[in-house]
């Protein structure tokens, strides 16, 4: 009798402890409070992100052929093409010219022509130009006149290809940072899926230059991606960068 109590003791423990094992199993697979930040979720921050701070950047070069034609515009001070309609310096866009240099020139446009103040660099380094063109850049525009016209057809200066490309705005980045402090709530709900939050930091050359972050909380799971970027500020000057995603 009694080994027939001290088997059914036993039983009682086996399964108890089944019991047991399958009730953690079920938490672990089944667990209500695991977090659901995942790879997708990031790159989704990302998209919104970047539509957010994106902007286009147009650019184009021009080569004077003749040093005649040199020698004149220096003497008018300027000189003068057609627009270039393919650059799409209209509206919101705003037009940049610098020398070979770097150095930032004057420049208009009227109706359908660009002017272009003359650089001031030695011969042979005084011929190209580049030409940018962004809502992101604040235009160094002067009224120029009398200025040298310059006729491609007479092959008075060779026009390079146009170029364009998605960079992110400097200013949009300012924007979007003060926006995140200020304003965090609607932020999220226009950039994160409902339940999850986000962070982003950029880094330039291992240096934080943007930490647009709140303070994580202990024991959520987090996720991260990392991709390059471009960064374009008021002179047209573009910055390499990286980006850090965090969504948790």
């Amino acid at each position: 009798m009694e080994n027939k109590k001290g088997q059914m003791h036993v039983e009682i423990i086996i399964s108890f402890v089944i019991f047991v094992g399958f009730v953690i199993f079920l938490i672990v697979i089944f667990n209500p409070f695991k977090q659901t930040s995942n790879e997708g979720t990031t790159n989704f921050v990302f998209l919104n992100v970047d539509n957010n701070l994106s902007t286009s950047l147009s650019s184009v070069s021009i080569k004077i052929n003749d040093p005649d034609v040199i020698g004149a515009s220096k003497g008018a001070g300027c000189f003068e093409i057609d627009n270039i309609i393919g650059l799409k310096c209209n509206g919101e866009r705003n037009l940049l010219v610098k020398d070979k240099e770097d150095n930032i020139l004057k420049s208009q446009i009227v109706s359908d022509k660009i002017r272009i103040e003359t650089s001031t660099l030695p011969e042979n380094e005084d011929t190209f130009y580049t030409l940018y063109c962004s809502d992101e850049i604040l235009p160094n525009q002067d009224e120029l006149s009398n200025c040298h016209l310059l006729d491609i057809n007479n092959e008075d200066y060779i026009l390079g290809k146009i170029s364009e490309k998605s960079v992110w705005s400097r200013k949009n980045l300012e924007r979007f940072n003060a926006t995140y402090f200020n304003d965090y709530n609607n932020l999220r709900k226009e950039i994160v899926p409902s339940g999850s939050d986000f962070a982003i930091k950029i880094f330039d050359f291992q240096k934080i230059e943007f930490d647009i972050s709140n303070n994580i909380p202990q024991g959520v799971s987090v996720f991260a991606k990392s991709m390059s970027i471009e960064i374009l500020n008021e002179t047209a000057d573009i910055k390499q960068a990286s980006v850090t995603v965090i969504t948790y």
